[in-house]
């Protein structure tokens, strides 16, 4: 098997006398454990956000901010779900096949920076997108006749471009310091083994990465998506409660045009808030957990891609690869589940189809 996984580099400290806090046995069996569920979810998402996309297609990405916002979230996490996929695969045939060809062999290795890296900026982009379709969706709640004028179609687009233009940049630095060099294995009968390698300056670009974008502005995202949820969970209820009272006045028998209006207006905007609860809360909650390697990382020696604690580092990277797709993967459930519209524009495409 090759030991090898995510981010892994030559500068191994195989001197070192610190016992590493798991063995390599306990690693390599989680490891392919953990590489089912991500295997199986790479291919659930790769599906349920095709879907998506087909969807909010459908309705028109510019018809409004909203569901122009959505369809971006729904084609960066179906890059989330693809990029994952090749590294999942990869890591069975260098585990378990037996064909020989070079490259076949080190497809994990060499899908690392190829896929993988960019998977984790892909994530980051979902990440943001998040936290910007939860401040859209609190603001909406708080002052539904003032959002269409904050949140244009086209100032959500400049700020989806924006997102994405300064998380690719942010990562590019430690890209362009990292290389693939082959090395000869004498447990293949001295076959070449690739090798992910990077140099002194693209450590300290790695644990900026670590520090600034994947602890510190993750958790203010974490924050202010939470602190939207809340917003938003505390207007439903105050509206839950307006409508119970209402229903309990002598206003009870309402048969105007203008109140029936005005409940199904309710009733749209209850809905739209419990999807965009339902989203951010499992966000929130696969998002805790892929937020495990920032702080063990800052807080745990040795845990680093080249550090004596280098199998820990690499078995929680392959836990927060599993909730990342996750995140990314059950989107669709959610649509499905609670919005009307998603569904009505689902049952469309499947009559077109027909």
């Amino acid at each position: 098997m090759n030991n090898f996984t995510s981010l892994q580099t030559t500068q191994a400290n195989t001197l070192t006398l610190q016992v590493p806090l798991i063995s390599l046995q306990t690693y390599e069996l989680w490891v392919e454990i953990l590489h089912v569920p991500t295997l199986a979810l790479s291919i659930l998402g790769i599906i349920t956000n095709i879907v998506n996309i087909r969807v909010f297609l459908r309705q028109g990405v510019t018809s409004d901010s909203p569901t122009m916002s959505l369809f971006a979230l729904s084609v960066s996490d179906f890059l989330v779900c693809s990029l994952i996929f090749p590294q999942a695969v990869c890591f069975y045939f260098d585990a378990h096949s037996d064909i020989q060809n070079v490259l076949i062999k080190n497809c994990f290795v060499l899908s690392t920076m190829a896929s993988t890296y960019p998977h984790i900026v892909c994530t980051k982009i979902t990440c943001w997108l998040t936290v910007y379709i939860s401040v859209e969706r609190a603001v909406s709640v708080v002052l539904p006749l003032k959002v269409k004028s904050m949140f244009k179609v086209q100032n959500t687009v400049k700020i989806i471009v924006l997102i994405c233009l300064v998380l690719v940049v942010a990562h590019i630095p430690y890209a362009t310091t990292t290389s693939v060099i082959w090395l000869s294995d004498p447990n293949r009968n001295n076959s070449y083994r690739a090798v992910n390698s990077h140099s002194a300056l693209g450590s300290l670009f790695f644990q900026l990465n670590n520090i600034i974008i994947n602890l510190s502005l993750t958790s203010v995202a974490m924050v202010v998506v939470a602190m939207a949820t809340f917003t938003m969970v505390t207007r439903l209820i105050r509206s839950r409660k307006w409508r119970a009272l209402v229903s309990s006045a002598k206003y009870t028998q309402r048969t105007s045009q203008n109140d029936n209006a005005s409940d199904a207006l309710s009733l749209k905007e209850t809905e739209v808030v419990k999807t965009m609860v339902a989203i951010t809360t499992i966000f929130l909650a696969c998002q805790a957990v892929s937020h495990i390697p920032a702080i063990v990382m800052s807080t745990v020696p040795g845990v680093a891609v080249d550090g004596y604690n280098r199998y820990v580092f690499n078995l929680i990277y392959s836990v927060r690869f599993v909730f990342e797709v996750l995140n990314s993967a059950v989107h669709f459930f959610v649509y499905f589940k609670l919005s009307s519209k998603y569904n009505k524009t689902l049952t469309e495409l499947r009559t077109n189809t027909s």
